[in-house]
């Protein structure tokens, strides 16, 4: 069987890190496998195996009318016998593909919940779905958002959580419990700002040895952020680094204690899932699908998302708690993470939805 895997581009991003995922899944299920791209970002290709067929469409930056129909060409030139199709832009030449030739079996993935939905997003989803064979969600909230307005008939809905790459579970943390980490865009989804914020605040009660490395990108429509947040950290030295994004991101999580998500908004953030199986203590906003992941506070801690207080009390209960409790909750977490994200486990839950449209 024929699968094609389209994505806008290969960079940092958790869409990126799970169609990567997905297709060394496939492979190892013993599909063809070939993955289309065509933004020049290739920070997971790395990651990819050396079985998947990997294209990339090159295109005229300023001809986007161009590119569809050279992503669309390609696609149909490959007779692809499934297409999974992650994220909004990708989703809509999907849809073109599906059209064009009917018979493909359609997956089309949703990857973010969005909060305040505008009516051109519902419309096209409405359309789009309407012509997919399923819908993948990432997170609980993102497939309820889906059905509750009605964009997607709950017989063709399905949700699949991530999954973590098998690198993850075979080390644990060894960083000290004072040093923290985020990882995410400098972006307004993922609100460094408010992280700044709280550690100001707080500092004066935080140990002497408080230290935290923030790694990401800047989101390109965001401006300053970056700079300003910047000036803060010097004005008032609060102990936070900013970095680039990293390709050994396992290292920043071996070299932490504490991981700190202060999203606005998610679907089913990797960096969560990855600390929980790599051994890092994981605090974060109540967003997505965070509290099934983390429980009521038993395999992590969870905060009311925006609150500034909220999240710097649960940063003073961490610093309360001694070892063996840190422990025990960073076990459950790493228990919980090999229960539902092992290795694999994007590609076998795949399958009913890949056979599903061969059983037509």
């Amino acid at each position: 069987m024929n699968i094609i895997l389209l994505i806008d581009n290969l960079g940092s991003g958790g869409a990126q890190r799970q169609i990567v995922n997905l297709a060394n899944d496939l492979i190892c299920l013993k599909f063809n496998v070939t993955l289309i791209y065509y933004r020049d970002l290739t920070h997971y290709q790395k990651d990819l195996s050396s079985s998947v067929k990997l294209v990339r469409i090159g295109h005229n930056k300023n001809s986007n009318i161009s590119l569809l129909f050279k992503v669309i060409k390609r696609v149909n030139t490959e007779k692809p016998d499934v297409l999974i199709s992650y994220l909004n832009t990708p989703n809509m030449i999907g849809l073109m593909c599906k059209l064009l030739r009917p018979r493909t079996n359609w997956i089309a993935s949703e990857r973010n919940t969005v909060k305040e939905p505008k009516l051109k997003e519902l419309l096209w989803r409405k359309i789009a779905f309407f012509f997919a064979d399923s819908v993948v969600s990432n997170s609980y909230s993102q497939k309820e958002w889906l059905e509750n307005n009605k964009l997607v008939k709950k017989s063709k809905s399905h949700l699949i959580w991530n999954s973590v790459a098998p690198q993850f579970f075979q080390v644990s943390s060894s960083g000290a419990p004072n040093k923290f980490l985020s990882i995410g865009r400098i972006s307004y989804q993922k609100n460094p700002e408010l992280l700044v914020d709280t550690i100001k605040a707080g500092k004066e009660l935080l140990p002497p040895d408080f230290s935290m490395d923030w790694y990401g990108d800047d989101d390109p429509e965001i401006g300053d952020m970056r700079e300003r947040i910047q000036q803060k950290i010097r004005k008032h030295a609060i102990p936070i680094t900013f970095h680039s994004s990293t390709t050994n991101i396992i290292d920043a999580y071996q070299n932490s204690g504490c991981l700190i998500l202060t999203s606005r908004f998610e679907g089913l953030p990797n960096v969560v899932l990855e600390a929980m199986a790599n051994g890092v203590f994981v605090i974060a906003s109540n967003v997505s699908d965070i509290p099934l992941l983390l429980g009521k506070n038993e395999r992590g801690f969870i905060y009311e998302e925006g609150n500034s207080e909220a999240l710097l009390a649960k940063i003073k209960k961490y610093f309360t708690l001694n070892e063996q409790e840190r422990f025990t909750l960073i076990a459950k977490a790493k228990t919980f993470a090999l229960n539902n994200f092992e290795n694999g486990s994007l590609g076998k839950n795949h399958l009913k939805l890949i056979y599903k449209g061969k059983s037509k």
